[in-house]
């Protein structure tokens, strides 16, 4: 995972389908949690619902309407899972990290020239065009300067990427080996998708109940993967990730970046 310059961690990215289907993900429903809630009304409502799409691509390449390069794409979307690829500790910071990458991935982007074949009856279409930027590049945004913490002391000004040593950043006392290694088991990079709101950027109209469209563990959790390898299952509105900031306080959208980044199935 930390094969890329400077051994930093991928960026807000989701997984690239070429690079790890059939070879590494034997299996495409891996790339789905198993209770995922199937919800798939946060962006993109006409998403093709997963095993439905599955069934026609297998379908597809069985009599050769459909190309590999569909199932790629297909375990390639953000159904379920919502990645952090920033040292972040509190939902302020998971925020003003979201914004920022994705403000930068869609100002300096790219559509590379090659455009790949899906086949005719591919559900996503019949070809994909791949965008691209330098993930390994500092990000210098404005987006969420001057945000504070719940407790109003500002967000860091600088959050880093992930990579190997990164939590001798974040801790008190970098003499002290065993709170090096407890910062990184508190340092979350994966979670299930989680929401408080159905009302993602004003695309529906605000439900604080509908969030639970978008879960993958009703009656309300998320099974959350820490930097040092290690699963916790968070309760809602236990704490980072799988909280909010107070209502009126900059982080107290976060679960909507959760929904969005993961809540696409």
């Amino acid at each position: 995972m930390c094969n890329l310059a400077y051994n930093l961690y991928p960026g807000l990215a989701g997984v690239d389908g070429p690079s790890v289907y059939p070879e590494y993900l034997t299996d495409y429903q891996i790339a789905r949690c198993p209770s995922d809630s199937n919800g798939n009304t946060v962006l993109s409502p006409d998403l093709p619902e997963f095993e439905t799409a599955a069934a026609e691509i297998a379908a597809g390449l069985t009599n050769g309407t459909v190309l590999p390069a569909c199932m790629q794409l297909h375990v390639s979307m953000p159904r379920s899972y919502f990645y952090m690829g920033f040292a972040t500790e509190t939902p302020a910071q998971g925020l003003a990290a979201a914004q920022g990458w994705f403000n930068q991935a869609i100002v300096n982007i790219s559509w590379l020239a090659n455009v790949r074949a899906l086949g005719l009856d591919c559900p996503y279409g019949t070809t994909v065009n791949f965008l691209t930027r330098d993930s390994d590049l500092d990000i210098d945004s404005l987006v969420g300067a001057g945000a504070t913490e719940a407790d109003g002391s500002p967000v860091p000004a600088t959050l880093y990427r992930l990579r190997e040593g990164i939590e001798r950043f974040v801790i008190s006392d970098i003499n002290n080996p065993a709170a090096s290694a407890k910062a990184q088991s508190e340092m979350p990079i994966l979670w299930d998708a989680w929401g408080n709101t159905q009302n993602m950027y004003g695309a529906t109209p605000a439900d604080s109940s509908a969030g639970v469209v978008i879960f993958n563990h009703v009656p309300g959790g998320s099974n959350v993967l820490y930097m040092d390898g290690h699963v916790r299952f968070l309760k809602l509105k236990e704490e980072y990730p799988c909280a909010d900031d107070p209502e009126g306080t900059y982080g107290e959208d976060f679960s909507g970046f959760c929904a969005a980044g993961a809540g696409y199935g």
